[in-house]
């Protein structure tokens, strides 16, 4: 039964990753002729609207090892550090919280690990 759960919970959180992940990505419209100091402007028309809407960083707020990085790499406490905390403690109650279950990188893992 808990594997089941797992396995259930994996998938869903790797489409939900997969959805944020291409509709920020792609597609993009192109608009040949619209083109601003050498650089096409369609590349990147609507990706800040995009972003806002999905909020595709929600995966790396949660990573505690992407928070980290970023704030010896920044420098300064960021506010997604609670959120990551937050995982890490999750981490010492269930152990692979976050990587057996939430991250995308892990549920690709289990997936191959079954094929092989």
């Amino acid at each position: 039964m808990n594997h089941m759960f797992r396995r259930i919970i994996q998938i869903l959180c790797l489409a939900a990753f997969a959805y944020l992940f291409f509709y920020v990505c792609c597609p993009y419209p192109s608009e040949p002729g619209r083109e601003q100091e050498g650089f096409p402007s369609h590349y990147a028309d609507r990706l800040v609207e995009k972003q806002h809407h999905a909020h595709p960083e929600t995966f790396l707020r949660l990573d505690p090892s992407v928070a980290v990085t970023a704030m010896i790499a920044g420098r300064f406490l960021m506010p997604g550090f609670y959120a990551a905390m937050a995982v890490v403690i999750l981490c010492l109650i269930v152990p692979r919280g976050f990587c057996g279950y939430v991250c995308p990188m892990g549920t690709l893992l289990d997936f191959f690990d079954f094929c092989a």
